[in-house]
């Protein structure tokens, strides 16, 4: 960030890094500059609108889906975590119609196969979010490496699947309080 302060990509992993850290002020700041410095970037409007949705923010997130949805390739994206935002108000319906609406999409789309494993997670369809998360780790998708720090995952680690998925992306078993803690102070 000091070499390179509009760089988007910087930018975007800072984000990343503080939602990853339930530093969710932080991370709706952090995305805001992101999407002011390359609107057009699908990913960094996808991960605002989780920030909107952690925080609660509720009628934002719905907002920033719709401005998604009018941006090239956004349409299928913004309805991931839309369904998302749905799962996490208890709009299950809604957000079980958007996943099947999405299911038949995933081929040869990585980043949205993991948007629709968000997707699952959230609305705690385990096996689901399993098999989705099995085939981008098969096909070697980088957001993996995020798996093990994203708070979605969060009611998937107790199960045996996540840490075998762990391993085979070469990730320590185990996320601890103190490494957060400590990501949070170099923050």
């Amino acid at each position: 960030m000091e070499l390179e302060p509009l760089s988007p990509a910087s930018n975007l992993y800072l984000g990343i890094l503080f939602l990853c850290t339930c530093q969710y002020d932080r991370a709706v700041e952090q995305f805001r500059k992101t999407v002011e410095l390359d609107p057009s970037i699908i990913n960094q409007r996808g991960l605002l609108v989780l920030a909107y949705a952690h925080k609660g923010m509720y009628a934002e997130a719905v907002e920033e889906c719709e401005t998604m949805r009018t941006l090239p390739g956004g349409d299928l994206f913004s309805r991931a975590v839309l369904g998302e935002v749905y799962a996490l108000v208890g709009r299950r319906d809604e957000a079980l119609k958007i996943l099947e609406g999405l299911k038949p999409r995933l081929e040869g789309n990585l980043l949205l196969l993991f948007y629709v494993a968000l997707l699952c997670a959230a609305l705690n369809e385990r096996d689901q979010a399993f098999k989705l998360l099995d085939k981008a780790c098969e096909e070697r998708f980088g957001g993996m490496i995020h798996l093990k720090v994203f708070p979605e995952f969060d009611n998937l680690r107790s199960d045996a699947r996540f840490r075998d998925l762990l391993r085979r992306i070469g990730l320590p078993p185990q996320r601890t309080e103190g490494s957060r803690q400590q990501v949070e102070t170099a923050t």
